[in-house]
């Protein structure tokens, strides 16, 4: 993935939220900040009718190249979050102080529970996953602004909105794998 080497605005809100993801939840494998919302086969056929077009979340590799993120057999992404930065993106205020913003998030975790809890996995739920991730949240101090828990999303379609889903197999949501979308309101209060 990119390394973002001078982050502003809502990357910034990406790289600090992943850095404490990767560092507080020792099953999370990969954490990706803001994801771009990329077009199935774009340029093949100008002339698809707008509801047929297909979206996937994605981010850019360092070799211009997209790594998409959903859930499949032929690709090992690991257990994994992303951030789906929703808009409108609201400016509260931008001066000498700095820039206030208020982000609204959704933070979308996909997981194997046999990599999270080995033996007592079948023992375990989602609601599980969920409290260890609010657990992170509630207990770190944010460097650059304050989360506050909207709520969760579990059916695919809540989790993948805006995005073409259909194609997941239905073992990518059924145990021992799992996913929900926690949304978030990021505000913050960023130096300039």
């Amino acid at each position: 993935m990119i390394n973002i080497t001078n982050p502003k605005l809502a990357d910034v809100v990406g790289a600090e939220f992943t850095a404490v993801m990767l560092d507080n939840l020792q099953w999370l494998d990969n954490a990706y900040g803001k994801i771009e919302k990329r077009e199935q086969g774009f340029g093949v056929n100008k002339y698809v009718e707008r509801t047929k077009r297909q979206f996937y979340p994605a981010v850019a590799k360092d070799n211009g190249d997209y790594l998409e993120l959903l859930p499949a057999e032929d690709h090992d992404l690991g257990n994994f979050m992303y951030m789906h930065f929703v808009d409108p993106h609201g400016l509260k205020d931008f001066g000498r102080q700095g820039v206030k913003s208020v982000y609204n998030i959704g933070i979308v975790f996909w997981y194997n529970m046999k990599k999270i809890y080995a033996d007592t996995w079948e023992n375990m739920t989602t609601e599980n996953v969920k409290y260890e991730v609010m657990e992170v949240i509630r207990k770190n101090s944010w460097v650059n602004g304050s989360v506050e828990l909207v709520g969760f999303d579990d059916e695919v379609e809540n989790i993948y909105k805006g995005f073409f889903y259909e194609e997941l197999s239905a073992q990518s949501h059924m145990k021992p794998y799992g996913g929900f979308r926690l949304n978030v309101r990021f505000t913050t209060n960023i130096d300039c």
